[in-house]
């Protein structure tokens, strides 16, 4: 027997049962029992990945002790966009934009329209650090990224025993990525980068070398349901094979990083802090916040530690004028750098 409802009974849920009986009840109370199950499913998830993440942390820690491995491909350590580095380079549990491909490729995932950035920065004395980012987003595919790096060193004069120049010494260093972000279920992003690594050197005695290196880049946000707008980030940066100039026996291991971090964001601020590990450096920790004024004005504002006394606070401002994002950040430099602090530049245009 069918049974057809009256316009008052389609507004409720119905079970038939056996012997023509029809028992009602609310819609509601199934769906409220549909999303108890649903975030029943989310926290299990948040315990599971939050297990992996310390279990991946401890096995690094044993596996790579400090000071064992240390790294020469240091151009690679110095933060990329003035948005997070005047935030402490806490920046691996954001979606951020173009610059997520340095610090955690699932931050492309949410990027929703076309963005071109670039960033100037003297990250050495005599020198400077340039980036240069594109990412497009394809519906239902993710977001695609290509950017690239370069450090270069003014030449240097080489001379000879008795004062005359015999030439100059002339060093660069610049890496290619490909980046890849999509969120691959409800509130999980993943992203995945692959990167190409060249060193070139000129000397009057020795001629011209290159070395070259590859490597890969993974990493995932995770959004916990039960809060909205906090995130907690994963990212491993940096993990290939060593680099080695034409003609030495020498090899140099990459920094291989391992960033991982909160964050929770709301319309008017952001704060987040990262806990960040190179391969020859113990755990460190950077700290951030964001203040926005009608998402055209921003203040920000941080802290980290590196190696060789690299720490201090950080801050600077963004302006966002339409289509247009422009950042400043003043930050900690080393004591290899050859000056105290350092100023970088970027500016991103969303198409």
């Amino acid at each position: 027997m069918i049974y057809v409802a009256s316009r008052y009974e389609s507004l409720l849920c119905s079970n038939i049962m056996p012997r023509g009986l029809i028992i009602y009840e609310p819609c509601g109370k199934r769906s409220d029992e549909s999303e108890l199950l649903r975030l029943r499913k989310m926290i299990k998830l948040t315990f599971k990945i939050l297990l992996l993440i310390f279990l991946f942390c401890a096995l690094v820690k044993n596996v790579y002790p400090i000071d064992i491995y240390p790294t020469q491909v240091d151009f690679l350590k110095f933060g990329i966009g003035a948005r997070p580095s005047a935030m402490g380079e806490a920046s691996v549990s954001l979606h951020s934009d173009v610059t997520a491909v340095y610090w955690n490729p699932a931050g492309l995932a949410k990027i929703k329209r076309v963005q071109c950035g670039a960033m100037y920065s003297e990250a050495l004395k005599d020198a400077f650090l340039n980036f240069f980012g594109l990412a497009v987003p394809v519906k239902g595919w993710g977001t695609y990224g290509v950017s690239g790096v370069l450090l270069l060193i003014d030449p240097v004069p080489v001379t000879g025993d008795d004062d005359k120049t015999l030439g100059y010494l002339k060093w660069a260093d610049w890496a290619v990525t490909l980046s890849y972000g999509k969120e691959v279920i409800r509130n999980l992003s993943f992203g995945l980068g692959f990167k190409v690594i060249q060193r070139i050197k000129s000397a009057p005695s020795s001629g011209t070398a290159k070395g070259k290196a590859y490597s890969g880049d993974f990493g995932f946000i995770y959004e916990f349901p039960f809060t909205k707008g906090l995130n907690l980030g994963f990212s491993v940066l940096n993990v290939g094979n060593k680099l080695q100039m034409e003609g030495q026996i020498k090899k140099d291991d990459l920094p291989r990083t391992i960033k991982l971090g909160l964050s929770y964001n709301t319309d008017s601020w952001v704060i987040t802090s990262d806990i960040n590990k190179v391969l020859d450096d113990r755990w460190r920790i950077h700290i951030g916040g964001e203040l926005k004024f009608n998402d055209t004005i921003f203040i920000r504002f941080g802290y980290y530690e590196k190696a060789e006394n690299w720490k201090g606070e950080t801050y600077g401002i963004g302006i966002k004028l339409k289509n247009y994002q422009f950042d400043w950040a003043n930050v900690p430099a080393g004591e290899m750098i050859g000056y105290t602090r350092d100023n970088k530049i970027s500016i991103i245009i969303h198409f």
